[in-house]
C-alpha cells in the first residue's frame, strides 16, 4: 500500500520501506539489483575456485615429477621430455598477470567492478563448462605426458614423440588447455583485462610453439615432419578427407 511518497512493502522479514517510483518499478529494480550482485559474487568465487584447482593441478605433477626425476616445467610438447629447458617465460608471465588480476579483482573491487561485462546467464554457465574441460584436460595430459616419460626410460628407447592422448591431435595440449582455461575464466569473471589476456594469449603460445618445434625438428626431423603433418600445432587439425574419382 501507499503511504505518502513511500510504498510498503509487505515481506517474509517483516514490512520495509522503499521510495516511491512510477508504477513502483524502483523496489523492483533494487530486486533485480541485489540479485546482479549476488551472481557476480558467485562468479568471482567460481573464479578463484578455478585458478586453485589449477594451482593444485600443476602443484601435485610438479612433485610427482620431480620424484621421478623428470623435470616438469611451464613448456610445452615432446621435447620438454629430453631437454630440461628453463621455465617459459612466456607461462610464468601469463600466470603473474593472472594472479595480479586475481588479487585486483577479489580486493580492489570498486576498481575492477566497473571494469566487468554484462553477460548473460548462459555465457557465464558456458565458461564454467570450459573451465572445467580445461582442468580435466591438463589432468590427462600430465597423466600421459608422465607415463610415456617412464615408458621411454624404462625401455630405453631413447628420442621419442608422444603420439597417443591428447598428443595424438595437437603437438602441444598444454598450450590448448591454457588456452581454454583463459577463455572459461574470461567467460566466467567477464572481467575486461582477463578477456583481453586471452585473446592475447592465442598469438604468444603460437610463436613459443613455434620456437620448441625448432628443436625436436633438429633432433628427430623426419619423424616430427610426419607427426606435424597429421596433428594440428595449438588446436585439433581439421582433416577433410578426399574422395577418389
Amino acid at each position: 500500500m501507499y503511504t505518502g511518497n513511500l510504498v510498503l512493502h509487505n515481506r517474509p522479514g517483516g514490512p520495509g520501506l522503499a521510495r516511491r517510483s512510477r508504477g513502483g518499478a524502483e523496489p523492483q529494480a533494487v530486486g533485480r539489483r541485489i540479485e546482479g550482485d549476488d551472481l557476480r559474487m558467485i562468479y568471482k568465487i567460481i573464479f578463484v575456485i578455478t585458478i586453485i584447482l589449477f594451482l593444485i593441478i600443476r602443484g601435485i605433477f610438479t612433485i610427482l615429477a620431480q620424484r621421478s626425476g623428470l623435470s616438469m616445467n611451464f613448456t610445452d610438447g615432446n621435447n620438454n621430455q629430453y631437454k630440461n629447458d628453463k621455465p617459459g617465460l612466456l607461462s610464468i608471465i601469463i600466470m603473474l598477470l593472472i594472479l595480479f588480476l586475481l588479487l585486483f579483482y577479489i580486493f580492489y573491487p570498486s576498481k575492477s567492478d566497473p571494469l566487468i561485462l554484462s553477460l548473460p546467464i548462459w555465457i557465464h554457465s558456458i565458461g564454467i563448462c570450459i573451465s572445467i574441460i580445461s582442468l580435466v584436460l591438463q589432468i590427462i595430459i600430465h597423466k600421459t605426458y608422465q607415463d610415456s616419460w617412464h615408458d621411454a626410460k624404462e625401455n630405453n628407447l631413447g628420442k621419442i614423440i608422444i603420439k597417443h592422448g591428447p598428443y595424438k591431435w595437437i603437438r602441444h595440449p598444454l598450450y590448448f588447455s591454457l588456452i581454454l582455461l583463459l577463455i572459461g575464466m574470461a567467460l566466467v569473471s567477464a572481467y575486461i583485462p582477463i578477456i583481453i589476456l586471452a585473446i592475447c594469449s592465442i598469438p604468444l603460445f603460437q610463436k613459443e610453439a613455434i620456437n620448441e618445434e625448432k628443436e625436436m625438428e633438429k633432433t628427430l626431423a623426419n619423424e616430427y615432419d610426419n607427426y606435424s603433418k597429421q596433428t594440428g600445432r595449438l588446436f585439433p587439425k581439421i582433416i577433410i578427407p578426399t574422395i577418389k574419382k
